[in-house]
């Protein structure tokens, strides 16, 4: 084919992989922001217990760190009077953290896809169970959290600080106040990002625990003791410079009058909701996969067995709804009577999701193994071709290349292939400019590396040097879809049960980002590569094969013969 009809025709692939890539894309964000699986609509059980207590107050300390609560006394004073407890958590993003605490499920359960766009938690967690079994609820805290419970609770105020909210938490712990109170604290948090630290030796931090303190210590001196069970617990794990761990644990203390005092323990972030459900006497949320801290409550004797019956009955439904969800014909037995027998139940009822889960996927893969497997195999087979041509090792250098860069860069912008701190919760719009310049970007590097890796080469035609840049690009961009096509492959389109993982989906995403970008960038970064031939060409000059005299006598003698070919041609 000549090197003409051949640049178009390979521009045409980088704009159709380009208009490809933001099909795929606007597929994907379609799927997972209309995430409904059946178990979103299902009515979970109703039948609660006892209550424990007679109202629960719920405080949410965001920024407090486990190895930190003991400096506050207030906190002390309160461990000492009841239970001490440290959760483990995921730095996952801050409302998948609030949602964590309020249904007891992983963020792929929460049905928070992205979250400015979610308007309220749409899983089942505390404040509905509470407003299914007619429990009067009230709550102040932030925007994030009153959005995230919007509808589920009877009162709520709104505000930024304690300072604000103090009207509204006074209200709330007035005797005739709901049973269930909802504090969120965001002051800690708000200064640990404002100052950048949580080191304990900086004096500004040392003043915003002693803040914090002194408004702790003014809401439970509202509380009455005799009637009410506190739990304090904090939100994400955090290090000395306040940024968030991806591995870590929370502090949870529980002291009132249905808490065995003196207990110390360990546990999940998923545990509190179970927990808060059963001092209330409420079924646990529905896609809870936490368990109650019994260990350190009030309930020897039948109180135990009955909350382990509820709870159950609950992990019970949800395993039904997923086997159904993934097409299981096969049932779950009865929860047992025997507390003995509640771990292996519980671990019979997790195998059985599993498995069902494992056959769904299985059937899925031979569903689309006709048609994604044969592009998979076009692309790797692409991608060799090109790899086997002259400019096959400009173009492995040039991936290779781009590859580095482009992490480089997309660490140093904040990206991370999960939901963190100062990357992913931002808008949408926003992540697109920002993560869209860092491909540029690693683009325009590639393209330049691409040119004076060619300008190593014997290539004079300027058609040549176009078209091998134009197959290093689109090799690029398929070497990129390969992984996302393989992953397509075996995950498929659709999400009975739960979300995909964060990372998978911000890789995914990414993905679509860097081909559309390098599509539709394709005569950039043509010109850039052609540009960088000259450059390299230019500083470091290719050196002459013979005589240069008889070199450039043969020049002389064949541009002769060139021009009384086309004079004889004319006439």
């Amino acid at each position: 084919m000549r090197r003409g009809p051949a640049i178009v025709l390979l521009f045409c692939l980088l704009f159709g992989a380009a208009y490809g890539a933001f099909r795929a894309g606007q597929e994907g964000l379609d799927r997972l922001t209309h995430f409904t699986p059946g178990h979103l609509s299902a009515t979970p059980p109703t039948a609660g217990t006892t209550p424990l207590t007679g109202r629960l107050v719920l405080i949410l300390v965001e920024g407090l760190r486990t190895e930190d609560a003991h400096l506050l006394p207030s906190l002390e004073w309160l461990r000492s009077a009841g239970s001490g407890y440290q959760l483990a958590s995921s730095g996952s993003g801050r409302e998948h953290a609030l949602a964590s605490l309020l249904t007891g499920a992983p963020p792929p359960l929460q049905e928070i896809f992205w979250p400015e766009m979610s308007k309220s938690l749409q899983a089942d967690h505390l404040l509905r169970s509470a407003q299914r079994a007619k429990v009067k609820s009230g709550g102040a805290g932030g925007p994030a959290l009153g959005r995230l419970t919007s509808g589920t609770v009877d009162t709520w105020y709104e505000g930024h600080s304690l300072e604000e909210l103090q009207g509204g938490i006074a209200s709330l712990l007035k005797p005739d106040g709901p049973r269930l109170v909802l504090l969120q604290v965001p002051d800690l948090l708000v200064q640990i990002e404002a100052a950048g630290t949580a080191d304990t030796s900086r004096a500004d931090y040392r003043d915003a625990l002693a803040g914090l303190d002194a408004g702790l210590v003014a809401i439970f001196d509202q509380i009455d003791w005799k009637a009410t069970t506190v739990l304090v617990a904090g939100t994400l794990p955090l290090d000395r410079s306040g940024k968030r761990l991806e591995r870590g644990t929370v502090p949870l203390i529980m002291a009132g009058n249905a808490v065995r005092p003196g207990i110390r323990g360990d546990g999940s972030v998923l545990d509190l909701a179970p927990t808060a459900a059963a001092l209330l006497g409420l079924a646990a949320p529905l896609q809870t996969q936490g368990k109650p801290l019994l260990g350190g409550l009030q309930v020897d004797g039948h109180p135990s067995d009955a909350i382990m019956k509820s709870y159950l009955t609950t992990r019970r439904t949800f395993a039904d709804l997923a086997l159904q969800a993934y097409g299981a014909t096969v049932g779950t037995p009865d929860p047992p009577v025997d507390a003995a027998e509640f771990d292996p139940y519980l671990a019979k009822l997790d195998l059985s999701v599993s498995e069902a889960r494992f056959a769904w996927q299985k059937d899925g893969l031979l569903e689309r193994l006709p048609y994604l497997g044969g592009g998979i195999l076009v692309l790797l087979l692409y991608v060799i071709i090109v790899w086997r041509q002259p400019f096959g090792g400009t173009a492995f250098l040039t991936a290779l290349a781009y590859g580095v860069i482009f992490h480089l860069l997309f660490f140093l912008a904040g990206g991370w292939y999960d939901i963190r701190p100062l990357n992913m919760e931002a808008p949408l719009p926003e992540l697109r400019l920002r993560f869209g310049l860092v491909v540029v970007a690693a683009m325009a590097a590639a393209a330049l590396v691409t040119g004076l890796l060619l300008s190593r080469k014997e290539f004079k035609r300027s058609s040549y040097l176009v078209t091998s840049a134009l197959h290093t690009n689109l090799s690029l961009a398929a070497l990129l879809t390969l992984p996302v096509a393989a992953t397509l492959l075996f995950t498929g389109w659709t999400f009975p049960v739960l979300l995909p993982a964060t990372g998978l989906w911000v890789w995914f995403f990414m993905t679509v980002l860097q081909v559309i970008v390098i599509g539709v960038g394709s005569p950039a970064w043509s010109f850039l590569a052609v540009q960088g031939v000259r450059i390299g060409r230019h500083l470091w000059p290719l050196p002459e094969v013979g005589d240069p005299e008889m070199n450039a006598d043969k020049v002389v003698r064949l541009k002769a013969i060139k021009r009384s070919r086309n004079h004889g041609r004319r006439g």
